[in-house]
């Protein structure tokens, strides 16, 4: 078995340079490990609490087999090499969770979302991978503060003035912009009644678009 330091030492001798990674190749990537983790969910455990152990290669390895993703090793070296970094250790700090119904909501719009792009057909507002990521780590962070004030999900009331209410107080508060662009990914969904979308941790997630937002 490899030590987690053989690992490390690998992921550090496969990242290439960051002028070489254009962004087709990190919207793949991502696509990838999203697909693993999305796999890994339904029996097993996710990346997040294991990034270094060997038990991940050997799902990687059966993934690969049953699935065909090719990609996946790289993906994983990429990943690897950035939890090395700062920039990790606050994706990996246990943190508050949208709520559930929100987590699902928002997962399936951004995932549709990718999908209209990929087919070249994206929704005004998401025309671009990395809109689409800010639009739903925004969208996460909104749905833990209205937990925090003990309000209503933003599942279920889309089409309520007090959600556009609350949207403004949030703004308000943590002086940030308005949320019409984020919640315009919900909207455009909930219109096309997008189907479900394969489930991936939350944690898996605030990692990868952490990731994806370093090469912007």
């Amino acid at each position: 078995m490899r030590s987690s330091n053989d690992i490390k030492r690998a992921a550090i001798a496969g990242e290439p340079a960051a002028g070489r990674l254009k962004p087709q190749s990190v919207a793949s990537i991502a696509g990838s490990i999203r697909r693993f983790s999305c796999w890994l969910s339904e029996k097993k455990q996710g990346i997040v609490v294991r990034p270094h152990d060997a038990s991940l290669n050997e799902d990687a390895k059966l993934y690969k087999l049953k699935c065909g993703d090719r990609k996946i090793f790289d993906g994983l070296t990429h990943l690897r090499n950035f939890m090395l970094g700062t920039r990790a250790l606050e994706v990996l700090r246990p943190q508050l969770a949208p709520y559930s119904e929100d987590a699902a909501l928002i997962q399936k719009a951004a995932e549709a979302a990718r999908a209209g792009i990929a087919s070249g057909t994206p929704w005004q507002g998401s025309e671009k991978p990395y809109s689409v990521s800010r639009a739903a780590t925004m969208l996460r962070k909104f749905s833990k503060w209205l937990q925090t004030q003990h309000m209503s999900a933003i599942a279920g009331r889309l089409d309520d003035h007090s959600l556009q209410e609350d949207g403004k107080e949030f703004r308000r508060v943590r002086n940030s912009h308005s949320l019409r662009i984020e919640l315009k990914l919900l909207w455009t969904y909930n219109s096309l009644r997008g189907s479900p979308a394969a489930t991936i941790s939350e944690n898996d997630l605030d990692l990868l678009e952490s990731w994806s937002r370093r090469w912007k």
